[in-house]
């Protein structure tokens, strides 16, 4: 059986950099389609490993896990601040900072309204 120092390139078979490289793909794309957000995007890397030692046969067999993650901004949710006005709930678009109030006869307001289902 044929060995080599462990590296992230042979790291299952090469899938860990092989997904890496995608994860980096994808927040390029992202920076490139969002770039009014300026939170960093990430590609983070995890390596763990665990001694699996047997004491009789003075072997080592360690265990290795590995995840590549990718971090984007909203991908786990953002917020964006609203005002009910006239019994609709109406937001400003193009704003990109959500801290900033509405500004009152603005022309780009989206009027959102309950769904009477709901």
């Amino acid at each position: 059986m044929a060995t080599e120092r462990l590296r992230l390139e042979n790291i299952g078979f090469g899938s860990l950099m092989e997904r890496a490289n995608a994860h980096l793909d994808d927040i390029c794309e992202d920076v490139i389609r969002r770039p009014h957000l300026k939170r960093p995007r990430k590609v983070v890397i995890e390596v763990a490993i665990t001694p699996d030692y047997d004491g009789d046969a003075e072997l080592n067999f360690p265990t290795i896990d590995w995840t590549v993650k990718p971090s984007v901004p909203g991908a786990k949710g953002m917020q964006t601040k609203a005002l009910v006005k006239g019994g609709a709930v109406e937001v400003e678009l193009g704003n990109v900072d959500a801290r900033q109030p509405m500004l009152p006869g603005a022309e780009n307001v989206v009027h959102l309204t309950a769904r009477k289902d709901a």
